[in-house]
């Protein structure tokens, strides 16, 4: 996969295709182990920490060549982050697949629904990204 820049691939494709399209790369579990490291964390203090926790378990990770899956803690309102953004200053320095836990349409990355805290609705072409769908 090349990359120009900063682009990550968002992928709404089933996980076993991409695994098999990309066999490469190896896939992060990131749910489980964000969440793990954020429990040790005083509850009042985890918004404020969730960013440097994800760097650092990725820093720890010497992959170069990601597929990350079980991204859906991301979301929590609590954390008020740009997941799409996030995840492109996190590519600076390996290739990046993010299994999208939602929908992509042509114009937008939708995850939960409206009646949800947690919906956040993305424009695509507000980001350097490439979609897979």
């Amino acid at each position: 996969m090349e990359r120009n820049g900063d682009h990550i691939v968002i992928s709404c494709l089933p996980l076993d295709t991409v695994k098999s399209t990309f066999n490469e790369f190896s896939i992060l579990h990131l749910g489980e182990i964000l969440s793990k490291e954020l429990l040790k964390i005083d509850k009042s203090h985890r918004n404020l920490a969730v960013e440097t926790t994800l760097r650092q378990i990725l820093a720890s990770n010497d992959k170069r060549e990601l597929i990350i899956t079980d991204i859906d803690i991301l979301f929590n309102p609590a954390y008020r982050l740009d997941v799409i953004k996030l995840f492109i200053q996190l590519a600076r320095n390996r290739k990046i697949i993010v299994q999208w836990p939602g929908e992509i349409d042509f114009q937008y990355l939708i995850y939960s629904t409206p009646e949800y805290e947690d919906y956040r609705r993305y424009s695509i072409k507000d980001y350097d990204i490439i979609c897979l769908r």
